[in-house]
This record gives C-alpha cells, sequence and structure tokens, in this order.
C-alpha cells in the first residue's frame, strides 16, 4: 500500500510540471553527400527548411520532442556546358552549377535537456527517419544533436538552434548509379522556433 502511494505521488508531481507544447520551426539547411572522393569534391547545396512540432515536458529540465519537416539534400558541381554557335564551327564552353540531390519527409523524435533561468540553453538528440517525396526514392535514417538557446514570454517560447543530421543510409542504393559511386546525407541547420504552450 505504501508503495502504490508513492508511485501515486510522484505521477501527481510528474503531472503537475509538466507541460504541451506545439510549434514551428524554420531556417536554412547546408547540406553536402560524403562518401567517394568524387561526390565529395562537390560544393553544399543550400536549402530552406519548414517544420513542425510537438513537445513535452518531463520537468523544468527535461523533455521529449517530435519534430516533423520538409528537406532537401545534395550537392552542387562545377561543370560545363557546350552550345554551337552556328557562325563558329568551334564549340563554346558556359560553365554552369549541376544539382544533385533528394528531397525527404523527416520525422525526428528528440530527447531534449535544458538548463533554468529567463533564457535557457538547450541541447537535443535523436535518431531520424528521411521518407522520399518521390515514389521509389532512397529514404534516409541516421542521428542528429542539437543545441541552442530558447526564452519564454508566457505561453509563447522562441528559439534558436544549431543542429546537424548524419545520415547513415547508403542513399544511392537501387538507383542508376548504384556501384558508380557511394554517397550519404551530412546536413547543417539554423533554426527559429516560435511554440505555444497549453
Amino acid at each position: 500500500m505504501k508503495n502504490i502511494a508513492i508511485v501515486i505521488c510522484l505521477l501527481v508531481g510528474v503531472s503537475g510540471i509538466s507541460q504541451s507544447s506545439v510549434g514551428v520551426e524554420t531556417g536554412v539547411s547546408f547540406s553536402k553527400f560524403r562518401g567517394d572522393a568524387g561526390i565529395e569534391n562537390g560544393k553544399g547545396l543550400v536549402t530552406f527548411v519548414p517544420g513542425i512540432f510537438y513537445e513535452y515536458k518531463f520537468s523544468e529540465s527535461l523533455a521529449i520532442k517530435a519534430a516533423f519537416s520538409y528537406q532537401e539534400k545534395g550537392n552542387t558541381f562545377d561543370g560545363q556546358l557546350n552550345i554551337s554557335d552556328p557562325g563558329d564551327p568551334i564549340f563554346n564552353q558556359n560553365d554552369i552549377d549541376i544539382q544533385i540531390s533528394s528531397k525527404f519527409y523527416v520525422i525526428n523524435p528528440l530527447l531534449k535537456f535544458r538548463t533554468k533561468g529567463e533564457t535557457k540553453f538547450f541541447a537535443n538528440a535523436g535518431p531520424f527517419l528521411g521518407l522520399s517525396s518521390t515514389s521509389g526514392g532512397p529514404s534516409d535514417y541516421g542521428f542528429t544533436t542539437g543545441v541552442g538557446l530558447e526564452r519564454s514570454i508566457k505561453k509563447l517560447t522562441l528559439s534558436i538552434e544549431a543542429r546537424n543530421s548524419l545520415g547513415f543510409a547508403e542513399l544511392n542504393r537501387d538507383s542508376l548509379l548504384d556501384g558508380y559511386f557511394k554517397k550519404k546525407s551530412n546536413s547543417y541547420y539554423l533554426l527559429l522556433g516560435a511554440a505555444y504552450s497549453f
């Protein structure tokens, strides 16, 4: 009976300090494929990242966050395009950027730790799963880490975060390029967030 009372007290205490919030986070992503030397010689790809999230606080310092976003990951390469001049039999060469990328719907459960105070420092980490936005495209998976600052104004919380997602999946598998070179994702993000607590 005593043990049951202790468990009930703990549950009541957790429910008293727990708090849910929903929000949006958006920013920029700098991604670059890693793998064989040929793919790593490319330049990174900068894209816009929209996302939403749900967060549940277990305590003032510990929370779990479920994030969902749309992301494009890839590389750009310097190339040349040959253009025939009808008045000159010699071909002209113009520099162009060649882009190789994949687009994903990313599900990202994160365990989040935060400090106390008006302006809080936080760190979070967890796995991610990227589902291809195109039929038959490759899926991506890996691990995410991030650090940032947040400040609450009544029920509104504003945040800024630097995040990294390191992919473990071979993105060329089962494609026409499979066997020519290997590529895995690596993305860095700068995100701004706004959440409403209820």
